[in-house]
């Protein structure tokens, strides 16, 4: 392959392989980037990694839990959270595909209509109607129906305590003082558990992620 045939591919893969190189604390757009790593990771309206920059480098954390052999996704566009289905497919005509994830398959709304907490069957992982006695999805009877409910509101409890004190982290922040690891931790545990308690798609989640983020703007 000649050299005007090599600089023509790889100008046409500029277009969709560009990334804002932007300033996480500043909220500033410093410049464009080409990143070959980042290049290779696929788009999801519920992304499992955030990606930002420190300076010049790029850095890519895990918002979510991530099974052994599941794929990286990001985010090339505004997630489901924030745009309705039909804006996210208008924003993603320039990649050229159709995304297939879950969040688009099963419609999920944005962030105002989100339910808060649907929990899961303790067996299937399915969500739960209510209180019923049986799973539906995986119609397991419960020994004992008002426990696992019980004990599932115990985590919950937990986790939003938490929470709380996440928040109480932020704000002091906010006067002056620095977030710590064991804070960002915190957060991430209790996030955790959400994950296995709580459907999604679930409000209090994504207020978690949105926690998680500005945890990010500090190096620890």
């Amino acid at each position: 392959m000649n050299t005007g045939a090599v600089l023509l591919y790889h100008a046409a893969q500029l277009y969709c392989n560009l990334y804002k190189v932007t300033d996480f604390q500043a909220k500033e757009t410093a410049g464009i980037g080409v990143y070959s790593a980042l290049s290779l990771i696929n788009h999801s309206c519920y992304p499992s990694v955030k990606h930002y920059f420190i300076g010049r480098s790029l850095v890519m954390r895990a918002v979510r839990p991530i099974s052994a052999g599941e794929e990286l996704t990001i985010s090339y566009i505004k997630p489901f959270q924030k745009a309705k289905k039909q804006e996210r497919k208008i924003l993603l005509q320039r990649y050229w595909f159709s995304c297939t994830c879950e969040a688009c398959v099963n419609d999920w709304p944005t962030f105002p209509n989100l339910p808060a907490l649907r929990f899961k069957c303790l067996g299937c992982k399915n969500p739960l109607d209510g209180r019923p006695r049986v799973c539906y999805a995986c119609v397991t009877k419960r020994r004992d129906p008002d426990k696992p409910q019980t004990e599932q509101m115990e985590v919950v409890d937990s986790i939003w305590r938490g929470i709380l004190n996440a928040c109480c982290t932020d704000l002091a922040l906010n006067i002056g003082q620095k977030k710590t690891r064991e804070d960002y931790l915190t957060v991430c545990q209790n996030l955790q558990l959400l994950y296995e308690h709580v459907a999604m798609p679930c409000q209090h989640v994504i207020i978690m992620h949105q926690l998680l983020y500005k945890y990010f703007e500090d190096e620890f």
